[in-house]
Order: C-alpha cells, then structure tokens, then sequence
C-alpha cells in the first residue's frame, strides 16, 4: 500500500504542476513564427465548438525602480478577455494600453507591487527573418512604459508557460491589440 500512496502522491503532484502552467488549456495552435489571424480564431472556435483565445508571444527585460532592478528574459504574452474562458483562471485578462499584469516572480525580482510603473524592452516580432541583411539592429527592441495593474499567482496562470520547464517563468501579459499595434502587425 505504501507504493500505492507514493504513486498517487506523484501523480497529484505532476497533475498539480502541469495545471499551475496551463490552467485548463488542452490544445494549441502555432509555434515560433506562425502567426494567425482574429478571423481564423474566431472560425476554429465556431466550427469545433471549444473556447479559444489568440495568443502574442514575444520575448523581452524589464526595467524598474530607475534602473535599479532588471530582469532579462521576460516572457511577454499578447492575450484578451478569451484567455481567461479558455485557461479558467481567475483574472479577467482585460488590460488597457500601458497595463500590464506579472506573474509574482517577476514582481519579487523587479521589486515593484500593483501599481507601479516599469519600463519593458519588448523583442520586435517581425514577418522577416532576423538575419535579413536589411534590417537594422536598431529596429529589434522597442521600448515601452507600463502599470503594473495586477500581480499574477498561481492560480492566476502566473506561471503559465506553453514549455515544460520546473522553473517559474518571467510572465508579463498585456493587450493583444497593443502589442499587436506596437509590433505594427494590424
């Protein structure tokens, strides 16, 4: 019986763990440079009856306290109000322009709380390749001021991560239609 006990304590845990990244996401669409449209969303979810939600996802640091504390390899997430139907998770997922909501981690390490301003340096996203010879290093980063309206936990998809990883990631979420407005990709 004890193996039983052991088994089962493990098998919780995995399930525990697995739940704390994806919430109640069961399938994904994409991958590093596929990019699809509203339309395409909205039609997937209308002919196969399952919630869906589009997701931006681009890679960047943080900056906060005035240069005092940075975090480099922040993960930045283009979400919509969809994310929380599809994820199950407590937050709404509605931010405005400027607002962005970060998993505890990166508040810990950022030392900053809701309602305090960062700076984010947000990898551009970009249909041509980055090793075009016609695009300037200057044009990879872009750089933006945001609100921290709200600090993610686990239950709030805080540690939501598409890779399988032990480590807690660097989330920050934000308007899919901003992000998509500042990587000009409308």
């Amino acid at each position: 019986t004890g193996a039983f006990i052991v088994g089962d304590s493990l098998d919780y845990s995995l399930q525990q763990s697995v739940h704390k990244r994806l919430g109640n996401i069961s399938h994904t669409i994409g991958g590093d440079n596929n990019y699809f449209s509203f339309k395409f969303i909205e039609n997937l979810e209308n002919k196969s009856k399952i919630y869906t939600a589009p997701l931006l996802s681009t890679n960047g640091f943080t900056v906060a306290n005035g240069g005092k504390q940075k975090v480099k390899n922040v993960r930045i997430l283009g979400v919509n109000e969809s994310f929380k139907k599809v994820s199950g998770s407590k937050f709404s997922y509605v931010l405005n322009e400027n607002e962005v909501a970060i998993s505890s981690n990166l508040a810990d390490r950022l030392k900053v709380d809701t309602g305090d301003n960062i700076l984010l340096k947000i990898k551009k996203i970009s249909l041509m390749p980055e090793n075009t010879p016609f695009i300037s290093a200057n044009d990879l980063t872009i750089s933006k001021r945001a609100k921290i309206v709200k600090i993610l936990d686990e239950d709030d998809l805080g540690r939501f991560n598409l890779n399988i990883s032990q480590t807690a990631p660097n989330n920050l979420f934000l308007s899919i239609d901003w992000l998509n407005n500042i990587m000009a990709l409308n």
